[in-house]
C-alpha cells in the first residue's frame, strides 16, 4: 500500500509539472503555430541557475525560487526578442526545425557551464516527510502536486479575467482580426514567453529537489510537454490537468508493475490511442469538416 501511494504521488506530481509545463507551449502554439522543441530549456536551465544561486550566492531556496522563475520568463522574451519573432507567421517546420537545434545548443551549453555530472538541488523539503493516514509522503512531491494547481489556477483567472487574458484569447479565436481592432503581436508575444518561460522555470525548481537534474533534460521535457497538450487538447489549459495527470500516473505506475524503461513508451502509447479515439483531444473542439 506505502509503495502504490508514493507511486501514485509521484505520478500525480510528474503529470502536473508537465501540465505546466505544457501551459507555455500551449498558450504560444495557439496564438503563432510557433513549435518549440526549446521549451524544456527552461525547466532545465531553472534548475541549475536555483543551484548556483543557492550554492554561490547564498540564496535560500524560496528566494531562488522567485527569482531563478522570473530570470527564465526574461531570458524567454529574449529569446523572443532576438529569435523568434523573426520567423512568427512562416512554415511551422521552421520553427520546429529552429528550436530543435536552439535546445542542442542550450544543452551543450549548460554541459559546459555546470558539467555533465548529474545533479541534486537541495531544499527544506527534499528530505521532509508528511504523515497521512497512517503514510509518510515526500513533503517535496506535495508541495509541486500542490504549487502546480496553484499555479495553475492563478493562470487561468489571468487568462480569464484580465486585459492581457482578453487579448491572448482574441488572438487565438482570430489572429488578424485581432491585429485589426489594435492588439500589438510583438507586446503580446513577448509578455506570453514571459509566463511560459516563467512557469516552466518554476516546474523545474519545486520539482526537482525529489529527483536528479540532468543537462540531458531538454528535448525529452519538451516532447512529453507536448504530449499532454495534444492529448488535453489545443487551447485547453484543464484539458492539460487532466492529460498530465493521466500520463504521470499511467508512467509511474507502468514503471512500478510492469517494467522499469517503459515510460515513453507508456507515454507515446497513450498519445496514439487519443489520436486515434480522439484527435481534438479530451477537451478540445471538433472541427468541422
Amino acid at each position: 500500500m506505502d509503495v502504490l501511494t508514493q507511486q501514485l504521488l509521484n505520478g500525480a506530481t510528474t503529470g502536473m509539472t508537465l501540465a505546466l509545463i505544457a501551459l507555455g507551449i500551449n498558450l504560444i502554439f495557439g496564438l503563432f503555430n510557433f513549435v518549440n522543441f526549446a521549451h524544456g530549456a527552461f525547466y532545465v536551465l531553472g534548475g541549475y541557475l536555483a543551484i548556483t544561486a543557492m550554492s554561490s550566492l547564498g540564496m535560500n531556496y524560496w528566494v531562488a525560487l522567485v527569482l531563478v522563475a522570473i530570470c527564465c520568463g526574461l531570458l524567454g522574451m529574449v529569446l523572443d526578442f532576438t529569435i523568434f519573432q523573426r520567423i512568427l507567421g512562416r512554415d511551422p517546420n521552421e520553427s520546429m526545425i529552429l528550436t530543435f537545434g536552439l535546445a542542442l545548443v542550450i544543452e551543450e551549453t549548460i554541459r559546459l557551464t555546470w558539467g555533465p555530472t548529474p545533479r541534486n538541488i537541495r531544499s527544506p523539503l527534499s528530505e521532509e516527510r508528511v504523515s497521512f493516514l497512517g503514510l509518510y509522503l515526500n513533503a517535496q512531491l506535495l508541495f509541486a502536486l500542490i504549487g502546480s494547481f496553484v499555479v495553475i489556477g492563478l493562470i487561468s483567472l489571468l487568462i480569464a479575467r484580465t486585459t492581457f487574458g482578453l487579448r491572448v484569447r482574441a488572438m487565438t479565436q482570430d489572429f488578424e482580426m485581432a491585429q485589426l481592432n489594435g492588439v500589438r503581436v510583438k507586446n503580446l508575444s513577448a509578455g506570453v514567453w514571459f509566463l511560459g518561460a516563467a512557469t516552466t522555470g518554476l516546474a523545474g525548481i519545486m520539482i526537482l529537489p525529489a529527483f536528479t537534474l540532468e543537462t540531458s533534460g531538454i528535448l525529452p521535457t519538451a516532447v512529453m510537454a507536448f504530449a499532454v497538450v495534444i492529448i488535453g487538447g489545443l487551447g485547453s489549459m484543464w484539458g492539460s490537468v487532466v492529460a498530465g495527470l493521466l500520463l504521470g500516473l499511467s508512467t509511474s505506475l507502468v514503471e512500478a508493475y510492469l517494467a522499469t524503461g517503459m515510460t515513453d513508451i507508456t507515454a507515446y502509447s497513450l498519445l496514439l490511442i487519443a489520436l486515434w479515439l480522439r484527435p481534438q483531444g479530451l477537451a478540445g473542439k471538433k472541427v468541422a469538416a
